[in-house]
């Protein structure tokens, strides 16, 4: 029951991760049209769940806001972030830092580490 209403958007997600375009979908005069688009003739752009690269899929990159996007790259090339770093980097309040980290976790791309003031925000473990 928890996959019914989801069809459209695992299916949208599913083409983004294998390398093609959203589908568009179209409403006219009470007629559902969705147009799907294939490789053309370039086949070497289907790419299979395995050979997606990095840690964020396109259909969760999909997503994010660009400063989640930002926040993802800094983790990546210096292990941790924390929502300081978040705040001066893009001069966004308090909230909308915690937000972003918080929707970070929600969606199991990042996780938190520490409490009260050394709180800070890591890759979840492998495992």
């Amino acid at each position: 029951m928890e996959e019914r209403g989801t069809g459209i958007q695992r299916m949208m997600a599913s083409m983004l991760d294998h390398g093609l375009d959203k589908p568009v979908i179209n409403l006219v005069d009470g007629e559902v049209t969705v147009t799907l688009f294939g490789p053309g003739e370039d086949l070497e752009r289907i790419k299979t769940p395995s050979n997606v690269p990095g840690i964020v899929s396109p259909a969760m990159e999909a997503k994010l806001n660009d400063r989640q996007k930002a926040i993802m790259r800094k983790v990546l090339t210096d292990g941790s972030v924390t929502s300081g770093w978040v705040m001066q980097s893009f001069g966004v309040v308090k909230d909308t830092a915690a937000r972003d980290l918080k929707e970070l976790c929600n969606y199991s791309l990042l996780e938190q580490r520490g409490r009260g003031r050394s709180v800070h925000y890591i890759l979840p473990a492998k495992k």
